[in-house]
């Protein structure tokens, strides 16, 4: 028996950690099941599809009107054939969300198949779960990210040291808060002056990437291109600096061996919401600098204590007074690492559902 699995792992490691993530929990609770990973943004082959058991759509910021449509194509081609779907983790793609009070068509037909095949739809985030709502999909389950389950850290509580000796912090994924990054680089030296410090960067050095869903114009490309450039600019002007204040950089790119070490640190400050979760999930700290509502989504639903945002001005003032906080009580990490245990239950209900949809008996 054969279920696939669909991914939005490409470049960024943070992608492929949920979708790392993913696999072991369908793995351990269903091992007799064969799991296949596929692409989400391309289509399968009918014969693959027909094959499935069920086709699962897999964490990432995929609840989008179009999800069917054009986020992950996998899932209307199982629509279409009639094979069982379901929705595992997912959250809202980080933009705004729009005035619904209904999702379009496709959507809503979706979700009928969905439920008409015994499937479940669970969601990241308190946010992404009131979005289905408002859309008036109803019975969905706010499960956490995949990402949120380290299979050997579940039962473990957050483990600190008595100070920090290592520390990440990671960049983000807009260009407008670099000259912030600057600022916290230079903060964490000056707190941390003798901890080992990495700048690890989850999407690797701006480059030029086609597009997956279209095709660009000739003027789309040239405009694409230029940006990659300046980016890529920008991006070493940080880098240069960071290696100057003693930072290691390290160039995650699709690579988990990258990140692996996450488990082994000390404290990780940053942008990067799939650093934020490998920390708590390996029972670490961490303070995350929500860019969008995917990094809100999460401060939300992990109770975070200081709910810090990049596009505050004073952002870099109070991250530093949250750390002066933070490193004293730990506070708000243990109160992440305490919701991700007490979701665990309901990830574990999906899981169940799923291996129910197809047949077997939840271990």
């Amino acid at each position: 028996m054969r279920i696939l699995l669909t991914t939005g792992a490409i470049r960024n490691v943070g992608d492929h950690l949920i979708h790392d993530r993913a696999r072991r929990l369908v793995a351990e609770v269903m091992p007799e099941i064969e799991c296949v990973s596929i692409p989400r943004w391309k289509k399968a082959s009918n014969r693959l599809i027909e094959s499935a058991a069920a086709v699962v759509c897999c964490g990432g910021p995929a609840l989008n009107p179009k999800l069917f449509k054009r986020i992950c194509i996998p899932l209307q081609q199982a629509v279409d054939r009639g094979v069982p779907i379901s929705v595992l983790g997912v959250g809202w793609q980080g933009g705004a969300i729009p005035d619904l009070t209904a999702a379009p068509e496709d959507f809503q037909r979706g979700m009928r198949h969905l439920e008409s095949t015994g499937g479940v739809v669970s969601t990241r985030d308190l946010l992404s779960l009131g979005v289905l709502r408002q859309w008036g999909i109803e019975g969905g389950i706010c499960s956490g990210c995949p990402a949120w389950y380290d299979l050997s850290s579940i039962e473990s509580e957050l483990q600190v040291g008595d100070q920090v000796r290592r520390l990440v912090v990671t960049t983000p994924a807009r260009l407008a808060y670099f000259d912030q990054l600057d600022a916290v680089i230079e903060m964490m030296a000056r707190m941390f002056p003798e901890a080992s410090r990495s700048l690890v960067l989850h999407r690797g050095f701006p480059r030029y990437e086609r597009l997956l869903h279209r095709r660009r114009s000739p003027i789309e490309s040239v405009a694409h291109l230029v940006t990659m450039r300046k980016a890529g600019a920008r991006y070493r002007i940080a880098v240069e600096h960071a290696t100057r204040l003693g930072y290691e950089i390290v160039d995650a790119e699709g690579d988990l061996s990258r990140i692996s070490d996450y488990g082994s640190c000390d404290l990780h400050v940053g942008y990067r919401v799939h650093a934020h979760i490998g920390f708590l999930s390996r029972r670490r700290p961490s303070i995350l600098v929500a860019e969008d509502r995917r990094g809100v989504g999460q401060q939300e639903v992990l109770d975070d204590r200081y709910r810090l945002r990049a596009d505050d001005a004073d952002v870099v003032h109070e991250l530093e007074t949250a750390l002066n906080t933070e490193t004293r009580t730990w506070e708000s990490s243990r109160r992440g690492v305490a919701r991700m245990q007490a979701t665990w239950p309901e990830m574990r209900k999906v899981l169940n559902r799923i291996a129910n949809q197809v047949g077997l008996d939840f271990k």
